[in-house]
């Protein structure tokens, strides 16, 4: 009989650290679970990059301008589908590397500059690159992104915006390469 009382007293002692133990460890993960989920407010992160290239800004633009092998110098752009072309305008739907889905919208200013606006996905915002020619010989590319991070878990969203700035500089370098 001492025994039986012995493990009743053991049971209702310990009993309480295990409901404390549980609580906590679903509190934590609650917590954890919150944290990734994308905020409502955007988090809008802006990136830039720029390179002189030592040519023409119509043989640049012959590079830049045909958006379809956007995955042969934009290494987060995996394929390109376009949905519709209207003159200076191109719809289109993107797979990138890590196999998600975006759709952007993408407006040329011949010479000038492309718009790309990208209305859905994980990240949202535009790509805007404008050239600058120097002279008859050397063209400035510049790079900026306007960009919403708030489809991406918070954790990493630092990683993102240093892989969005390493491909572009990446980026410029295969063009100022092509343009050779």
């Amino acid at each position: 009989m001492k025994s039986i009382t012995n493990t009743k007293k053991f049971v209702r002692r310990e009993q309480p650290r295990m409901v404390i133990a549980t609580i906590t460890i679903a509190v934590l993960v609650v917590m954890i679970t919150v944290s990734q989920i994308p905020r409502a407010s955007a988090q809008i992160e802006i990136i830039n990059a720029s390179r002189e290239v030592t040519t023409s800004v119509d043989k640049i633009w012959n590079i830049v301008s045909y958006v379809d092998n956007d995955p042969q110098y934009w290494s987060g752009i995996k394929e390109v589908k376009n949905v519709n072309t209207n003159s200076n305008v191109i719809e289109r739907d993107i797979t990138t590397v890590n196999n998600a889905e975006a759709h952007q919208i993408v407006t040329l200013d011949p010479k000038k500059s492309i718009i790309i606006n990208q209305t859905a996905g994980p990240i949202t915002g535009t790509r805007t690159l404008i050239l600058s020619p120097s002279d008859a010989t050397r063209t400035k590319i510049d790079v900026s992104w306007n960009i919403d991070l708030s489809g991406i878990p918070i954790i990493g969203r630092g990683f993102a915006k240093d892989n969005i700035l390493k491909s572009t500089e990446e980026a410029l370098n295969k063009i100022a390469e092509a343009a050779k």
